[in-house]
């Protein structure tokens, strides 16, 4: 009987922790032994228009002038990560970023590379706790910060673990995958680095968190040769100008137009989402996500603690396929990719 009221003391006490999380402040508390992943992302000082090269090309230099001002305020986006777990002495904040942040200007001004400046590895930097709490704090302020928690279980949390340790390790005696940033990879796969957003979406892949809602913060086009540049064709320069006059991506299989099909997680998709999913009513919300707030921070919650994961998936694994991006990459390290039976459980973007 004493067993039995205990029983339902519990459980009251998680019903009404779910039912007044609408309205409360969304607090991280690791000593009632759970694991929380967040995803924090801020939005492009300007939105960026990926109608076509264009767009695209325009409003991603106003978004920049917008901040010439702002060190503290990236032009582009930004996502990092916070993971809360009994299994870690303090908890774990990370991110990825250009270790230059000239680097990928050169690259579009000076060598002229084109929209090939959207798939070409750059130096990495993985951020440290202090930066990142730093642009919480900054863009907390600045109201461009939102987030998602999700509760996740005892599998998942090992393997985020496992994963970060094996991102941040040499892969050969001279890089780790946390040495490389850019739009181009998927840190799942062998050798490569990370964007931003590839880094955190990773974790969720990991967690096995992959519904459609995750598929809706995806960019996809096909960028046309005529302004690819650099190795990435004969070494042809493009300016900017000829950026501005294409007015239209490649059409998919479109066999009088050659293109690179290109994909790439988007912040200004994922914050727009948890904005929209925070005003939506409980009914047209999609569904497993309540809305919180973390100190003065818009976001939402999760519980994915039942998400099953398969034990014998490869945390990183062979790239199924190869483009010019990846390939030349792996030329100027050496890299000899093996296709293996291991395929077949590595994820696709």
């Amino acid at each position: 009987m004493k067993t039995l009221i205990i029983k339902t003391l519990m459980l009251a006490c998680f019903i009404s922790f779910v039912v007044k999380t609408e309205a409360q402040t969304f607090k991280t508390d690791t000593q009632n032994q759970v694991h929380l992943l967040t995803i924090y992302v801020i939005p492009p000082s300007k939105p960026l228009d990926w109608t076509s090269p264009c767009s695209l090309y325009k409003t991603t230099f106003r978004s920049f002038l917008s901040t010439v001002t702002k060190p503290n305020k990236p032009f582009m986006r930004h996502v990092f990560i916070k993971f809360s777990s009994p299994l870690l002495t303090e908890t774990l904040y990370a991110g990825m970023t250009s270790k230059n942040k000239r680097e990928q200007r050169d690259y579009l001004f000076k060598k002229k590379i084109g929209l090939g400046v959207l798939g070409v590895p750059l130096k990495g930097l993985l951020e440290s706790p202090g930066d990142l709490m730093y642009y919480m704090n900054y863009h907390e302020n600045q109201k461009d910060l939102a987030f998602i928690t999700f509760e996740i279980g005892d599998h998942a949390a090992r393997d985020i673990i496992d994963f970060f340790h094996q991102f941040s390790s040499n892969f050969n005696e001279t890089y780790a995958q946390k040495d490389f940033y850019g739009g181009v990879f998927w840190p799942r796969y062998e050798f490569e680095g990370a964007g931003c957003t590839a880094f955190g979406i990773s974790m969720l892949d990991i967690a096995g968190i992959r519904g459609d809602e995750v598929n809706c913060w995806k960019r996809t086009i096909n960028i046309p040769n005529e302004i690819l540049g650099g190795e990435y064709n004969g070494n042809k320069k493009v300016k900017c100008r000829q950026i501005k006059k294409i007015e239209s991506w490649a059409l998919e299989n479109d066999s009088t137009r050659k293109y690179i099909a290109f994909e790439i997680y988007d912040p200004q998709l994922i914050y727009e989402w948890v904005i929209r999913q925070r005003n939506l009513s409980g009914a047209l919300r999609t569904p497993g996500y309540l809305p919180v707030e973390e100190i003065n921070i818009p976001g939402l919650v999760s519980d994915r603690r039942t998400l099953t994961i398969e034990p014998d998936e490869p945390l990183v694994g062979p790239r199924p396929d190869k483009n010019i991006f990846i390939g030349i990459y792996h030329q100027k390290l050496g890299i000899e990719t093996k296709q293996s039976s291991s395929l077949q459980n590595s994820k696709s973007r």
